[in-house]
């Protein structure tokens, strides 16, 4: 399984109605795409600057280009991002995901879907969002393409 994390800022005053077409707009938009487990939207005020996180659990590659387009490095903007975002940051990060336990680590590639939704509980947060995480430890590492 894969992480893709894209962020960005926007002005405080505005921070709330960004808020509100990501929820409506992106997170729908991420969610239809086949290979799709997951996008949530992270936010932290910090004075007049609020940053922004999209956190988002693709299958593969493949399935974020899906999404994405070809150059699945390159963020993917709606056309309602030039009215808030301070600038429009043109990476993301893509990370591999491993779940770790006292009996040894494995990879994304070694877990199936159902069992990397049991880990995540993804289906259960998306449904009830103020469910929390049981106590399990994820690690992320940076993937090469």
């Amino acid at each position: 399984m894969i992480a893709r994390i894209w962020q960005g800022a926007v002005p405080t005053h505005k921070s709330n109605e960004y808020l509100r077409l990501m929820r409506e707009v992106a997170v729908p938009d991420y969610r239809s795409v086949p290979g799709n487990h997951g996008a949530f939207v992270l936010r932290q005020t910090k004075g007049e600057t609020t940053d922004f996180m999209m956190l988002t659990f693709w299958d593969s590659k493949d399935a974020i280009e899906k999404f994405a387009g070809d150059d699945i490095e390159t963020a993917k903007y709606y056309e309602f991002d030039r009215d808030f975002l301070i600038e429009l940051d043109p990476q993301v990060k893509h990370y591999e995901l491993y779940e770790g336990s006292a009996s040894g680590q494995r990879g994304a590639a070694d877990l199936s879907l159902a069992e990397a939704d049991s880990i995540w509980n993804l289906r259960k947060w998306q449904v009830e969002p103020n469910l929390r995480p049981r106590h399990e430890h994820i690690w992320f590492s940076s993937i090469g393409w």
